[in-house]
């Protein structure tokens, strides 16, 4: 029998589902990477993982957790979700604390 070379396109699929309700409708995202660099990441990146989520994920679900692996665009940080550093400037952690609507009351 022959066997696939692996050197052809990939499917690269995400989806939301539970052992209870099964897949999500509209929850999924489906496409044919282009390259054969083996390399994902050039096709599923960080922008096209948060716009997923934001758009076809988070406004269909209630709770529950994220299960995700290791691949670098699920770490992708936005200027939303990047944490203050301790190398920030005075004027630029006040901008932070007010975009992350943590200014103290006092």
């Amino acid at each position: 029998m022959d066997q696939p070379s692996g050197k052809g396109g990939r499917i690269i699929i995400a989806h939301v589902g539970s052992r209870e309700t099964g897949l999500l409708q509209g929850s999924g995202l489906s496409f044919v990477r282009k390259k054969s660099t083996g390399d994902n990441d050039k096709e599923m990146n960080g922008p096209t993982w948060l716009k997923w989520l934001e758009d076809d994920v988070f406004p269909n679900i209630s709770d529950g957790v994220l299960v995700i692996d290791r691949a670098p665009y699920h770490f992708k940080l936005t200027d939303d979700a990047r944490p203050a550093t301790t190398k920030m400037k005075k004027a630029e952690f006040a901008e932070w604390l007010v975009l992350h609507d943590a200014v103290p009351p006092s």
